[in-house]
């Protein structure tokens, strides 16, 4: 089992794309459930905000999941794994938790020291846990 972080933000995609791969609450709700009927998924939690879209993952294996994130991502939103290999990263175990707390400190934010950041990670966090995404290992 490995811990990924794959997704784009403000640094990495224009505003456009990241405005065509944002998902509402009950959109996300859907990713959950559907994400982790997913062999390759075990665990989800599915942070989206105006400069970031990020699939916090535990997964088989990353290729796997990877390969999972951006299939789903190109049915849902219609747009290209071309596009996707292009503006996307991925992190993967020590690097997607050193990424997850520079995001949460908003280290990682268009403007360094914003609050808003956490509010969303936690609101992210209770609706992974409320659609039962997430279990042993990313709480």
């Amino acid at each position: 089992m490995e811990i990924i972080v794959f997704g784009l933000n403000h640094k990495t995609a224009p505003i456009e794309i990241r405005e065509k791969l944002a998902f509402t609450k009950e959109q996300t709700s859907l990713v959950h459930r559907e994400l982790v009927k997913k062999e390759a998924v075990k665990e989800l939690m599915l942070l989206s905000t105006c400069n970031r879209v990020e699939l916090i993952a535990i997964v088989e294996s990353v290729q796997k999941g990877i390969s999972t994130f951006k299939s789903f991502l190109n049915e849902f939103h219609n747009i290209s794994t071309e596009i996707l290999d292009n503006v996307g990263y991925c992190h993967t175990q020590k690097e997607a938790i050193c990424h997850l707390f520079r995001v949460a400190s908003s280290l990682d934010s268009m403007m360094v020291g914003e609050p808003q950041i956490l509010g969303q990670i936690k609101e992210a966090y209770a609706l992974a846990n409320k659609d039962g995404s997430i279990g042993a290992i990313l709480p």
